[in-house]
């Protein structure tokens, strides 16, 4: 964030309204993200990056997703964290994968994912669209929340 912004006075996009998968790339660009995330818990995590939307076959991976989690409000866990990466892998998103160092703060909607550069090849740029990926990316896997 730049020294002059504070995070009182930075500007906050909420992505509730957001219908389909999304990835907040972690950025120092002084914008944060917020989107209803952690089930029935309602939790509004936050997020300094810039949004990329994701075309995935519609509505498909949210509703694997949807089934997974189904308004759990618990962070994840290795298991759930290896079907995440599962169901993305099966829609056409196997690119991106459960950062595991970051479980404690994933939730259902706001899953913390990294995109590797040997991953991201021109097939994917259908779903993914980012180029010019040198290193691994952090960013977090957001949708809809199911409650």
């Amino acid at each position: 964030m730049p020294a002059s912004m504070t995070k009182a006075n930075s500007p906050l996009v909420i992505l509730d309204a957001v219908p389909d998968l999304g990835l907040i790339v972690k950025a120092p660009t002084g914008v944060r993200y917020s989107n209803q995330a952690a089930g029935y818990a309602c939790a509004h995590p936050e997020a300094e990056g810039y949004f990329v939307p994701l075309s995935a076959r519609v509505g498909r991976p949210i509703a694997a997703l949807f089934e997974l989690f189904g308004g759990a409000w618990e962070c994840l866990d290795a298991t759930q964290a290896n079907a995440v990466d599962d169901a993305l892998k099966q829609h056409g998103l196997a690119c991106l994968r459960v950062d595991r160092s970051m479980l404690e703060q994933s939730w259902e909607a706001w899953v913390h994912v990294i995109i590797s550069p040997d991953d991201l090849e021109s097939r994917w740029r259908a779903q993914i669209p980012l180029t010019n990926v040198a290193t691994k990316v952090r960013a977090i896997l957001t949708w809809p929340n199911s409650d």
